[in-house]
């Protein structure tokens, strides 16, 4: 094995392959015994975890997307005059919980985008972001995302 940053090459061995496997070692394609992948770390707290790997499925989290639209839905309304406790009652939740949600109305818009397009960071999840709100400035969103 080699990781250079941002890349581990795994070489399997052609003899303990075969005995693991069953076979002789000539029955194996040596190029199929070795591959390289992309990875990355990412950091949580005190924790650092090892993606392998494409960071990026380009699958769209559309738990995520409903937050976002939600908060840009629930603003509006409190732009137009409504209250929380109002937006709350018409939606059948706690205040608490549209406060939560409207923070994702503040998202940079390029982080929207990369939702949108499933390119966010694996750890940017509505549950992450809801435990973990995010700045106003748009660099420093930007500079926390980019560690998930």
């Amino acid at each position: 094995m080699t990781i250079k940053p941002g890349q581990i090459r795994i070489v399997l061995d052609p003899e303990n392959t075969a005995n693991c496997l069953g076979g002789a070692p000539a029955d194996f394609n040596s190029d199929a015994l070795s591959f390289a992948t992309p990875f990355q770390f990412r950091k949580r707290g005190v924790e650092t975890k090892l993606v392998i790997g494409t960071a990026s499925t380009n699958a769209s989290d559309e738990t995520l997307i409903r937050s976002i639209a939600k908060a840009h839905q629930y603003y509006d309304a409190i732009k137009q005059g409504q209250s929380f406790d109002e937006v709350a009652a018409s939606e059948n939740l706690s205040k608490r919980r549209i406060l939560q949600v409207i923070d994702l109305a503040f998202l940079a818009p390029y982080i929207v985008k990369s939702v949108i397009q499933g390119d966010q960071p694996i750890g940017l999840t509505a549950k992450w972001l809801g435990q973990n709100p995010l700045p106003s400035d748009w660099q420093a969103q930007r500079r926390i995302v980019a560690t998930r």
